[in-house]
């Protein structure tokens, strides 16, 4: 059985999971204020870096206009969207 102190433990580690949680959607959030357009690089939890042009983000992803096609980074691997070298989304993965 568990003790009280185990307990509280158990409850404090799921409070800043979810607390964690929350910061990474605000975070993510931040891409509506980017216009379509705009030239962003977006840095992917392997370090790869793609420039381009911003078209749209979603839950799933951010899509943009790089090297004449479209490319579409899943949100799981976009690690850092930064606007003229200024980072605007970190993702701690």
């Amino acid at each position: 059985m568990f003790r009280v102190g185990s307990w509280l433990y158990l409850c404090a580690v799921v409070m800043c999971l979810c607390v964690l949680e929350a910061r990474a959607q605000s975070q993510w959030q931040r891409l509506a204020e980017i216009r379509p357009g705009t030239k962003v690089q977006v840095v992917e939890t392997s370090l790869k870096s793609t420039s381009g042009e911003f078209v749209s983000f979603s839950e799933a992803g951010i899509t943009l206009h790089a090297q004449g096609q479209g490319a579409v980074i899943p949100k799981e691997r976009v690690y850092r969207v930064s606007i003229n070298g200024n980072p605007t989304r970190k993702l701690s993965q």
